[in-house]
């Protein structure tokens, strides 16, 4: 060991340093030879990263064009009919495994559809209600085979395949044609660009984003509000993992405590591979993408 104080402690720094490293790689290492996909052209990539805070990744790296593979949205039933609601709430493995999905994250926002002798009531009532009998309007655009549940919003962003299977992003006022669709909040990349300025909230983040020629979709979630394990990302931070992944446009999903990231593994078994912030229950949702096989 050196004499001089100041190189002892670089010296210490860097077996730190490295040591830090080699950990990090033996996480993901692990956890991706633990989650081995029912597909073999799905990439499942596990990550802790501790700059400029502990955080942990969750990414699907799936083909758009495999011809064994369908991207897919599982929307939960709709329970009041005809009824102002367009879906209801369901256990995110139970949406999954009825959608067959092999991987999926959370996707749309949704507001609370109070019974009419609720309305104008307490709002954390009404919160309670939806669990109790759930029916919810889903925020922006949701189409499955080609068939509209919830009409584009253009104070939401949208991510959807064309008919010929293109998947694009954009904000739109009105439908289009298209396979599926999805909907989240602002733009994180456009072009290449990183559009979220620094600063803002931490927390649990769900995206979905293309690369530059669109043969390949990343779906993306961060843990977050969990001290020792993942603390959250802000909106740019959330920008700069998906551009690292390859990402050329992206938008971020609905997250917090409904950030889910859900894998059916070779044995065929579903897990929520994350850990949501909600600690007591699997908070219930309406709706998830992934992708399913095509026959």
């Amino acid at each position: 060991m050196p004499a001089n104080p100041d190189l002892r402690f670089l010296l210490s720094l860097s077996v730190f340093l490295s040591a830090s490293s080699a950990l990090i790689n033996t996480y993901t290492a692990l956890a991706e030879d633990r989650l081995i996909p029912a597909h073999p052209a799905i990439k499942v990539q596990v990550e802790v990263r501790y700059h400029p805070r502990l955080i942990r990744v969750f990414s699907f790296l799936v083909p758009t064009d495999h011809p064994d593979l369908k991207w897919d949205v599982a929307i939960a039933p709709d329970n009041d009919g005809p009824g102002p609601s367009e879906a209801s709430l369901v256990d995110p493995v139970v949406l999954a495994r009825r959608a067959g999905l092999l991987v999926a994250i959370h996707a749309d926002a949704w507001a609370v559809s109070p019974r009419e002798d609720r309305k104008g009531g307490d709002k954390r009532e009404e919160k309670l209600e939806a669990f109790r009998s759930p029916i919810v309007d889903i925020c922006g655009w949701v189409c499955r085979e080609g068939k509209t549940i919830s009409k584009p919003d253009p104070a939401h962003w949208s991510f959807w395949f064309t008919p010929s299977g293109e998947p694009r992003i954009g904000n739109l006022r009105e439908e289009v044609p298209a396979q599926l669709a999805i909907s989240g909040f602002g733009p994180l990349v456009l072009e290449g660009k990183i559009l979220p300025g620094e600063g803002g909230e931490l927390a649990p983040r769900c995206a979905v984003g293309v690369t530059r020629d669109r043969r390949t979709g990343i779906l993306m979630v961060v843990d977050g509000r969990r001290r020792g394990w993942s603390e959250g990302v802000n909106c740019r931070e959330l920008a700069e993992l998906l551009r690292d992944k390859g990402a050329w446009e992206a938008i971020q999903l609905d997250g917090g405590g409904s950030a889910f990231a859900i894998v059916r593994d070779a044995t065929g078994e579903y897990r929520i591979i994350n850990r949501p912030s909600d600690s007591l229950l699997t908070r219930p949702i309406p709706a998830l993408v992934g992708v399913r096989r095509s026959k």
